[in-house]
């Protein structure tokens, strides 16, 4: 018996190892060290002065799918933001530009794997990229689509200075953030010409909308965390079926490049799919990619059987889109 004890106690110390192992490996996967001096230099504040809307003082229930995730994501200090991290293209005079959302059940934000891999990699083939830190849990709508439609307005306003084509700037979100660029590519987006401030004058419409295992509905086969953590406790009725982005999509809503898996543990495949029917019936210019196997927010998924291919085939279909690199462009600050 006190042999079995024995087993029992070593097996248990080497799975605590393991564990511990795995979410150091996923710490240093996942989180930036904000205080670098690289990731400064490309830090852009998007407000001028403080940032419009309130934080919620009515917490919502902490659960699996996204709240107790957020303590793996140490970059969740909302006084820091709104703001852009920058990678920019040297040598481009007019670089197409991409604007990403980084996922996180607006309870976090995965602003490594969702948002500055991807922008490396993009932006080292000509598209410079902006990676929006926009606000989160404890902040409800529309402060999220405030930020995201800010960070565009900010991008065509500030066009020359960064180098970018203003007539060529997408959004690419993943999960929540696929969310957000829906809400964002779904809405009027005019600027307004008598604005005191030349942000406010340019619009908020991305070019192209681009969503990667993404939240769509708030209806049907819903992510809780998502819808919780944006809609508060207590939401105004219909508001649930107004924030279900496939029920936004119009005559207006831009050309989209939509993907997923079907084995998607988090967000749940079909909702990708509520938004390509909407896309068919409204007649919007679309291609939709569903994998066979693939799990949820992997970043550029540089292992993954399947899903490692959305970088090549996103990349691909934006210049399809005339979002090609100009010749001698490098990546750059």
């Amino acid at each position: 018996m006190r042999r079995v004890w024995k087993l029992a106690g070593a097996a248990v110390s080497l799975l605590t190892i393991g564990l511990l192992v795995a979410i150091w490996l996923l710490l240093g996967e996942t989180n930036v060290d904000r205080g670098e001096a690289d990731y400064r230099a490309r830090m852009q504040a998007i407000w001028s002065g403080a940032a419009p809307g309130s934080s919620d003082p009515d917490p919502v229930p902490t659960d699996l799918d996204s709240g107790l995730l957020r303590h793996f994501f140490r970059n969740e200090l909302e006084a820091e933001v709104p703001y852009l991290v920058r990678h920019r293209v040297r040598g481009a005079r007019q670089a197409p530009a991409l604007l990403i959302l980084p996922g996180g059940g607006y309870s976090f934000r995965s602003e490594k794997l969702d948002g500055l891999d991807p922008a490396e990699w993009f932006s080292a083939r000509g598209i410079a990229c902006y990676v929006l830190n926009y606000r989160v849990d404890p902040y409800r709508h529309p402060v999220p689509l405030q930020d995201a439609a800010r960070a565009l307005r900010w991008l065509r306003a500030h066009a020359e200075r960064e180098q970018i084509d203003p007539r060529r700037v997408a959004v690419l979100g993943t999960s929540a953030g696929g969310h957000l660029a829906a809400l964002l590519a779904t809405e009027d987006g005019a600027g307004d010409p008598s604005s005191p401030d030349p942000v406010e004058r340019e619009s908020s419409k991305p070019d192209l909308l681009l969503m990667a295992q993404a939240v769509v509905s708030f209806e049907q086969f819903v992510h809780e965390g998502s819808r919780r953590r944006l809609l508060g406790n207590s939401p105004p009725e219909g508001l649930a079926q107004a924030l279900s982005v496939d029920r936004r999509v119009g005559p207006g809503t831009p050309p989209t490049f939509i993907w997923t898996s079907k084995t998607d543990e988090f967000v749940d495949y079909r909702n990708s799919e509520l938004f390509v029917q909407a896309l068919r019936r409204h007649g919007i210019e679309h291609e939709y990619r569903l994998f066979p196997e693939g799990p949820h927010g992997r970043g550029l998924a540089r292992v993954e059987q399947y899903t490692r291919e959305w970088p090549e085939l996103t990349l691909d279909w934006l210049r399809r889109h005339g979002f090609t690199p100009q010749p001698g462009a490098a990546a750059s600050l």
